[in-house]
């Protein structure tokens, strides 16, 4: 049986990002349907979202199995849960992603999308995955029109659900992004990330995501204390990667540990960020179930970031060096940093990130305002308040 790539939901309603009526009626069983139209500006690229709320119900809906075809203009999108039941003032309509707004900082877990402009399947029979009804959801599209002409881009989704007696298991989204990738100019270079998986779960399908500079991504499971384990998927196309078909069990205790190789032939570095063209990514994306807190499935836990020699004391003195707008902006809802700061971390051993974290974040916790910027008094306030986190990244060696 294929299991979807790329789950996708919408609302009962055929809908342009204007808008569309919330009262539709829906019953379990019934598709659900939603069509996006965009016009694309010459010679543009854009993050467009909007809220998207599913049909009200008084118990929950079930999706069991989908379907997307997308036209040219849309790179790829993505659909999220939310942490809010009303639309935010001003965010009613289309709007910037990554503007003023913040919109993407009420986004609470990624939990479908695409990058093959035609995908269709089905859950194995009992498994299915859970939303409420009403639930208010946001809708990204990453859209680039690289014509002289304006562009019509469409995006159709259906999706299938079913009854909540036929309904087993409920399944997740695993939504794995590495924040920090470094390619130098005229160099090949490599972003690592490890998540750990407490529970055991079953993969039906996966698949990952880079941008043109991307030439080998490489997917392992390592088991509760090993490392190095070899991969059981590998892609070397990064535009239309080959979508991962299990099922595969993951034992409880492990962890999933992806890797993007990178090859830049041009003068400008690549960091990770938003543009196909000015940026790099790194992310690795499965259904699976049964579901796992949302702080597993968005790898909060995340590690082994490093493809380098550099030590935690000498990455923590590194990040030091960094000008503040350097720092991440995970805050704001948005995975950027600046290129000191991921050449930093990706520069550092393989262990690091798992002692730099905690030590970062007792830093932004506890010594906030003193460490706005750089300096003695930021210093004196993380080895006074953050003493032992200070002291297991002091102490670490490469390969502890």
């Amino acid at each position: 049986m294929m299991y979807a790539r790329t789950f996708v939901l919408g609302l009962s309603c055929a809908l342009a990002l204007s808008g569309c009526g919330e009262g539709s009626s829906f019953s379990p069983g019934d598709p659900i349907a939603l069509a996006v139209h965009l016009s694309l500006a010459p010679a543009t690229e854009s993050y467009r979202c909007k809220f998207l709320r599913l049909p009200e119900t008084d118990g929950e809906i079930f999706v069991s199995g989908g379907s997307h075809h997308y036209t040219a203009g849309v790179h790829h999108y993505l659909l999220f849960r939310t942490s809010v039941d009303q639309v935010p003032a001003g965010l009613d309509g289309e709007v910037d992603c990554y503007a003023a707004s913040a919109v993407m900082k009420y986004a609470r877990g990624y939990v479908s999308g695409g990058q093959s402009p035609d995908v269709s399947a089905d859950f194995p029979p009992g498994v299915a995955y859970p939303f409420r009804g009403g639930e208010l959801l946001l809708v990204q599209i990453h859209a680039q029109n690289t014509g002289s002409a304006t562009l019509e881009a469409e995006l159709a989704i259906e999706m299938r659900t079913t009854k909540a007696e036929t309904v087993q298991h409920r399944a997740g989204t695993l939504r794995f992004y590495n924040p920090y990738i470094h390619v130098p100019a005229h160099a090949s270079a490599s972003a690592t990330m490890r998540c750990p998986i407490s529970q055991p779960i079953t993969i039906l399908s996966a698949a990952p995501h880079m941008h043109k500079r991307g030439v080998d991504f490489q997917v392992a499971v390592d088991a509760a204390g090993a490392h190095g384990s070899s991969p059981f998927y590998r892609s070397t196309d990064w535009e239309q990667p080959d979508t991962f078909f299990g099922p595969l069990a993951i034992p409880a205790a492990s962890h999933i540990r992806f890797r993007c190789g990178y090859a830049n032939p041009g003068d400008t570095p690549f960091i990770q960020g938003l543009s196909a063209d000015a940026n790099e990514m790194c992310m690795w994306s499965a259904i699976y179930y049964p579901a796992l807190p949302e702080a597993e499935e968005a790898c909060l836990g995340q590690d082994q970031h490093g493809t380098g020699t550099a030590t935690c004391a000498a990455t923590t003195s590194c990040l030091e060096r960094c000008p503040p707008e350097s720092r991440p902006r995970f805050a704001d809802g948005s995975p950027e940093s600046g290129q000191c700061w991921q050449a930093c971390i990706t520069a550092s051993c393989p262990n690091v990130t798992g002692a730099l974290f905690p030590q970062l974040s007792c830093t932004d916790r506890l010594c906030k305002s003193e460490c706005a910027q750089s300096g003695p008094a930021c210093t004196s306030c993380v080895v006074s308040r953050c003493a032992a986190e200070v002291d297991v990244c002091q102490r670490q060696a490469c390969g502890d």
